[in-house]
């Protein structure tokens, strides 16, 4: 005898792929998006096209679902650049809320593409935190020694706290030759309910710690001689006017302060 389903996720858990398939081509958004996180979360290949039309749904909460799914599915060698570069273009349009921006930057973690490199440097500066947190991490999981250095100094520029934490996790588990390791993005209750960035298939005691594990062995990031974009040469300029200021500011302390409180400042410094 079959066990009575008694909620939505038992429902769509039960559905066979096709079955939730067959539910992306309904006219109902709440549908399409409770069977794209659920068919993202088997990891089911062969949706990947419907997915994909997805993207260019008029609900934006189908398009941050189906975003999610892809960045959660295996994507075959052949189909893996041409969906994150779909994803890439959705990501910087001017109009898309935050849930769908950052969701679409932790697909491109998920899916490690530096293609979408400068795409993601330009995100750093979005007005919403959940976003910046979301390209620190999909820059991590590129790597190289020229995502070390935009996370380096954007740290400098960056003033929210919590986001100014993940670049350094990011930063230590980078290393200075820009290889990644192994990081946590950690997202907080605060985010989902607020600014939507969903994390599917995490149990509710572990979703506020959860994010994302990048693998020792991710690819390199682009090399240098893909120029700098507009917003980079502001990061690199506003963290060098920090470094600078901060630097005054200890100076002209230390001339001010007595000998002994001066060395213990400068030890403190030397092991922070």
């Amino acid at each position: 005898m079959t066990e009575p389903i008694n909620n939505a996720r038992d429902y769509f858990r039960s559905r066979s792929a096709d079955e939730l398939i067959v539910l992306l081509s309904l006219a109902d958004s709440g549908l399409q998006r409770k069977a794209a996180r659920e068919l993202g979360r088997r990891g089911a290949v062969r949706a990947i096209p419907r997915l994909v039309e997805l993207l260019d749904a008029p609900e934006p909460m189908v398009r941050e679902a189906a975003t999610e799914a892809l960045g959660e599915i295996p994507l075959p060698d052949a189909e893996r650049a041409s969906v994150a570069e779909k994803i890439a273009q959705l990501m910087v349009q001017p109009d898309e809320p935050a849930a769908v921006r950052n969701t679409c930057a932790f697909a491109l973690a998920r899916l490690r593409y530096p293609p979408a490199f400068d795409r993601l440097v330009s995100m750093l500066g979005d007005a919403d935190v959940s976003v910046r947190v979301c390209a620190v991490a999909a820059l991590a999981a590129i790597g190289g020694p020229f995502a070390y250095e935009v996370l380096h100094n954007v740290q400098y520029a960056e003033s929210d706290p919590y986001a100014r934490e993940q670049i350094r996790r990011a930063l230590a588990a980078l290393g200075a030759s820009g290889t990644p390791g192994r990081f946590v993005v950690f997202v907080s209750h605060q985010f989902r309910a607020h600014e939507g960035l969903h994390i599917a298939n995490v149990a509710p005691p572990k979703r506020a710690r959860f994010a994302m594990r990048l693998p020792s062995s991710a690819t390199s990031g682009p090399p240098r001689s893909h120029g700098a974009s507009p917003f980079l040469v502001g990061v690199l300029a506003a963290g060098i006017a920090a470094w600078i200021l901060k630097a005054t500011r200890d100076s002209d302390d230390s001339r001010n302060a007595p000998p002994d409180e001066t060395g213990l400042r400068l030890r403190r410094e030397a092991v922070s």
